[in-house]
């Protein structure tokens, strides 16, 4: 297990890495999930687990980089203040059904992930419901093109430009 693994390179299964580093399933599927929290890890279900390529300092805890950023987190929280409440008026006028019942099985989606508190869920979700939101706007590429540049820069300045 002292190999050095490439970004795209799979991990060993869970089965592999319980025998290899004697320790309970539950301890490796707790592992995995801090790793794709953290952005290092992809795990694909059915597939495994995928190193990614690494952005940001890992080695900055998440309380000094919230420190440290908190003009940009101050910015972040205002655009969203401003873009959120305007894309979610537009998609509510423009969505068709087929976009509305895609919203609707995202939110019980996050529902799920929240009461089984599955944080990793939880993220993807909420990326994906802005997602909907911004495509339901059917809004000129402009705007769609402003809120995924909020949405990369505010990951850039956590520390996340990566993560998916």
């Amino acid at each position: 297990m002292s190999e050095n693994l490439e970004p795209g390179s799979k991990l060993p299964s869970e089965r592999d890495l319980v025998e290899a580093l004697n320790v309970g399933r539950s301890s490796i599927r707790e592992a995995l999930r801090i790793l794709e929290i953290m952005g290092l890890v992809e795990v694909l279900p059915g597939k495994g687990a995928f190193v990614k390529a690494i952005t940001g300092d890992l080695f900055m805890p998440l309380s000094e980089l919230l420190s440290t950023q908190q003009e940009s987190l101050h910015h972040h929280f205002e655009a969203r203040m401003v873009l959120e409440p305007a894309a979610a008026a537009l998609a509510a006028r423009r969505a068709s059904r087929k976009e509305v019942a895609s919203l609707r099985k995202n939110m019980e989606s996050f529902k799920e992930n929240l009461s089984e508190e599955n944080l990793v869920g939880l993220i993807r979700a909420d990326i994906q419901f802005h997602r909907l939101v911004a495509n339901a706007t059917r809004d000129d590429k402009k705007a769609r093109s402003a809120m995924r540049s909020h949405l990369l820069a505010a990951r850039r300045n956590l520390g996340l430009a990566g993560s998916k």
